[in-house]
């Protein structure tokens, strides 16, 4: 399909938009801007889409929410049982089971494995029920979604997003069926994920249907470099890189009552053991035990997943008072967060795998705010964007994050705020609307 016999292209994408976004929705803008039709079936209802993902700029016509309801992934019946006996809704039940079984009167050991427990049991669950993957209640509702909007119109192209990988289950069937073109999008890889969280038995039937089911894309994309090198090494056919990036550039936040606070602001997903929190805040225990900041004017704000292990190091390092987790939050209100922020915090990867591309790092440079990376290990492919958009500052070890933290506090206190002279002209580079333009010469030149 040559690129000049196409004026206009309708794309229909399979994917679950609360974990798909916003690099599908951001993905779309350039399409959309060119008249394209782009339809998500997703099994999240489309009413209020673009308050939730903070996407308002996408025209309805053009980007078009079709909804193909479920009723939970296969956990949905643990979530169920345990609320049914008073855990709460709105905080990980796997923390809230860790924190229940801490106790001052059991020893470290059997505290530690009581709290591994829980964790250990859900994911043998998934192990054995979630394949390919907890989403697989959603396939036949999906299937029979898609069947019916390609009947209404047929596609030039599927798009399929992971995870979860019952999107490329279905794109998979349904792309056979009609002879649709498609493309199996990786936001994150399958079988050999860098954080993959089950047995050796699991990762070969894993790496078996990833195989069986990818083999009939027409083309893979992923988010990185390392990604793509992962994928090459189960694949052969093309794969191409379309890293993530931000929305739109966010206005000036309004002023904030107290200027003189240092406001350091993380928000999402925190992985235990791949990102090293423990030694930031070390840090900030070392600069105010040496009477180099002062906590009355320094508030560190943690917004996503409540992490039991996160509130155990600041407990025990006695910064209660000073740094805080505020539990799940809208994206609308973690990018507020964000804008009125005086630094955005930023842990480097430092797992085997190297080379990985975070979805935080670009929704950061959407921000224009200061980013703060930290680290025990360098991370040179993130350093490398916030370097080359001059967008923020990196400390590596706990004595060059303590130096730099005291830096900034006293540039913050003295000055009125953290220096921030970004190089807009990378930092465009990085927007979702200029990979959507790559995505799209990539769909027509199949």
């Amino acid at each position: 399909m040559k690129p000049n016999t196409i004026k206009n292209i309708d794309v229909i994408v399979i994917a679950n938009l609360e974990h798909a976004s916003p690099r599908i929705p951001g993905l779309s803008q350039y399409m959309c801007s060119l008249n394209d039709r782009v339809r998500v079936i997703t099994p999240i209802p489309g009413q209020d889409f673009k308050e939730r993902w903070a996407i308002n700029g996408l025209d309805e016509k053009q980007f078009q929410i079709i909804e193909a309801p479920y009723s939970g992934d296969i956990l949905q019946i643990v979530r169920r049982l345990l609320w049914h006996f008073g855990l709460a809704k709105n905080v990980s039940l796997t923390e809230q089971l860790k924190s229940e079984s801490n106790s001052e009167d059991q020893s470290k050991l059997w505290s530690r494995f009581k709290r591994k427990l829980p964790e250990w049991l859900l994911y043998r669950y998934q192990e054995f029920f979630g394949i390919p993957d907890l989403e697989i209640t959603w396939y036949k509702s999906a299937s029979r979604k898609a069947n019916i909007e390609i009947k209404k119109k047929r596609p030039d192209f599927i798009i399929s997003s992971s995870p979860y990988m019952t999107s490329h289950l279905v794109a998979s069937r349904i792309a056979k069926k009609y002879n649709i073109p498609w493309v199996a999008d990786f936001r994150d890889t399958w079988s050999n994920n860098p954080a993959y969280p089950f047995s050796n038995f699991r990762r070969a039937l894993d790496k078996y249907l990833e195989k069986r089911i990818i083999s009939q894309s027409d083309l893979i994309t992923t988010v990185s470099e390392a990604y793509g090198e992962n994928l090459k090494k189960i694949h052969k056919g093309k794969i191409k890189v379309i890293p993530n990036g931000y929305t739109c550039l966010s206005p000036p936040a309004n002023p904030i009552v107290n200027s003189s606070v240092l406001n350091i602001v993380y928000t999402g997903t925190i992985y235990e053991g791949f990102q090293n929190f423990p030694i930031f805040l070390k840090a900030v225990k070392k600069a105010l035990e040496n009477g180099l900041i002062d906590e009355e004017y320094l508030r560190i704000d943690f917004y996503g997943r409540y992490i039991f292990g996160l509130q155990e190091i600041i407990e025990d390092l006695d910064l209660s008072t000073c740094v805080f987790q505020n539990g799940f939050v809208s994206r609308e209100e973690a990018f507020d967060a964000q804008r009125r922020a005086d630094l955005l915090l930023f842990f480097n990867w430092e797992g085997l795998e190297a080379g990985l591309s975070h979805l935080k790092l670009y929704e950061y440079l959407g921000s224009m705010k200061p980013i703060f990376v930290v680290g025990s290990k360098v991370d040179a492919s993130n350093q490398k964007i916030v370097e080359d958009t001059n967008s923020g500052f990196v400390g590596i070890g706990a004595d060059e994050i303590c130096n730099l933290l005291v830096e900034l506090y006293n540039k913050n206190l003295k000055e009125g705020g953290v220096p921030y002279n970004p190089n807009m002209a990378e930092i465009k580079k990085n927007s979702y609307y200029e990979r959507g333009r790559d995505l799209r010469n990539l769909l027509t030149s199949i």
